[in-house]
Parts: C-alpha cells; sequence; structure tokens
C-alpha cells in the first residue's frame, strides 16, 4: 500500500515538473535573446544637426546610446525629445535661449544644464570617453520618440564638424563600453523632414545632339547643407552631350566649380547663375 502512494506521488511530482517545463520553456528564447544593437556612420557639417526616429519604443526598455567622433574636430552631443516634437521650433527657440544665456549669463557653463534639461528628455555631452557623447534613456511610455545629433554648442556658434559613429542599443549597456556588436537591427531612421526638409523631385526630358551638345537648367532655392557648390542662391546645371567639351569648358576656366555626374551618367557641369 505504501509503495502504492510513493508510486501515486512520483507520479505526480513527474507531471508537475512537465507542466513547470512547459510553461517556462517559451520564454527561455526571450531571455537568450541577443539585445538589438545599431551601428550609423555618418558626418556633420558646421551649424547642422542629424536627426533620427526611434520608432516603438516600449515603456520599461532603456535605449542606450553612445557616439563617438572618427574624423575632425567635432564633439559630439546627443540629445531626445517626444515624437510629436516641433523640431523647427524646437531649435530656433533653443538656439534663441542659449545665445542669450551665453551673452548674459555670468556662469553659462554652470547654468547650460537647466537649459537643456527644460528642453530635451535625455541628453549628454562628454559623457564617454574623451570628448565622445553617451546616455541612458529609460523609455517612459510607448512611442516613438526623436534622437538629435549634433556638435556641442553648435547653436551658440562653436564650430565644430567631422565624420562620427553612433551606436544604439536597446537593453544593451555594453554599447556604453564600446564592447557592442551590431546586429543588423533597426532602432534608429534618418528623417530630415523633421526639420522641414522635404525632398523636391522634378523630372525634364530631352535630348543632347550634334547641333544641340549642350543644355543648361537654373537650379533655385539651394541651401548649403553640406554642399560646397550651393551657396544659398542658384546654380546652373549645364549637361554636354561630348565629354571632351566639358573638360574644355573646366580647362579654359569657363567654369567655376568641379564637374559632376548628370542624369544617365552624362557629364554634368555647375555654373553660377547668370555666368
Amino acid at each position: 500500500m505504501l509503495h502504492t502512494i510513493n508510486s501515486h506521488r512520483a507520479a505526480s511530482i513527474a507531471i508537475l515538473a512537465a507542466l513547470l517545463c512547459a510553461c517556462l520553456l517559451p520564454g527561455i528564447p526571450a531571455f537568450a535573446q541577443q539585445p538589438a544593437v545599431q551601428e550609423i556612420q555618418g558626418g556633420i557639417n558646421p551649424g547642422e544637426i542629424d536627426v533620427f526616429r526611434l520608432s516603438g519604443l516600449q515603456r520599461g526598455q532603456t535605449v542606450y546610446i553612445s557616439m563617438q567622433t572618427t574624423s575632425g574636430n567635432l564633439d559630439p552631443a546627443l540629445a531626445i525629445v517626444p515624437g510629436n516634437t516641433d523640431l523647427v521650433k524646437l531649435r530656433a527657440d533653443y538656439t534663441a535661449e542659449l545665445q542669450q544665456l551665453v551673452q548674459t549669463a555670468q556662469h553659462p557653463l554652470a547654468e547650460l544644464p537647466g537649459l537643456r534639461d527644460r528642453y530635451f528628455l535625455a541628453w549628454d555631452d562628454d559623457s564617454g570617453p574623451g570628448y565622445a557623447a553617451a546616455l541612458a534613456f529609460p523609455v517612459p511610455q510607448d512611442g516613438d520618440y526623436i534622437l538629435i545629433a549634433s556638435g556641442s554648442l553648435s547653436a551658440a556658434g562653436r564650430s565644430t564638424s567631422g565624420r562620427y559613429r553612433l551606436i544604439l542599443g536597446v537593453d544593451a549597456p555594453e554599447v556604453l563600453s564600446r564592447e557592442a556588436v551590431p546586429t543588423g537591427t533597426t532602432i534608429a531612421t534618418p528623417d530630415d523632414s523633421l526639420l522641414g526638409l522635404h525632398p523636391r523631385i522634378q523630372e525634364v526630358a530631352g535630348s543632347l545632339d550634334s547641333n544641340t551638345p549642350t543644355t543648361a537648367f537654373n537650379l533655385y532655392g539651394l541651401e548649403s547643407r553640406g554642399c560646397p557648390l550651393c551657396g544659398g542662391t542658384g546654380y546652373q546645371r549645364r549637361f554636354a552631350a561630348d565629354p571632351g567639351a566639358a573638360r574644355l569648358r573646366r580647362q579654359t576656366g569657363a567654369v567655376g566649380p568641379p564637374a559632376g555626374r548628370g542624369a544617365a551618367g552624362v557629364p554634368g557641369i555647375y555654373l553660377p547663375r547668370g555666368r
């Protein structure tokens, strides 16, 4: 009788153990899953900022970000704002307040953190090695956020520029120690439209032949965002049917800026408007 009871007890324990394993097994892959890590290479010219949309973050997650310079004298800075922020207005307001702070405050650097705290959910300047920026952002609620990458104090007129390496990880603290390995996951997506920079596309059809070896188009409303040929005015792009003719114009000084490539690989030349 005792043997039978023990047998039933052993069977019951075995069943309970099996049920417990069945309940726990689905959770094991989640714990073993490698944290998402993304690497972005970019560059910032004086006065520029790069913006990225962080989509679908969940409350309770922590986003770790580091930004280090790979060339130039760039002093990296990072900031995060809500996904529905009007960046054009925020940038204008922040720049105005920062410039006023620099001009009027007795100790501007001491008051700068308070200004940044009012505008950003999280920010960092020099927490990484050297001048590198690094931060950990606990996500306060589900939704999208905006990451701002810039040069430190660029809004105050401090001119630093160069290439950078940006590493982001969700629940991956090793990002801050530079030990994180990119997993191919997309966490941040570049989005210049947040700065009011919307793409403008126009198609023009035409032909070039021996009777009409060149044609020209005026380019209006260009801004000097990383474009050494665009001084904020109109430029003219000329397409040549004969590459030799294009080279001859450059050699004889008929054009100023260097040649580019036109549509379908046709050599193109930038000319200041009116020349």
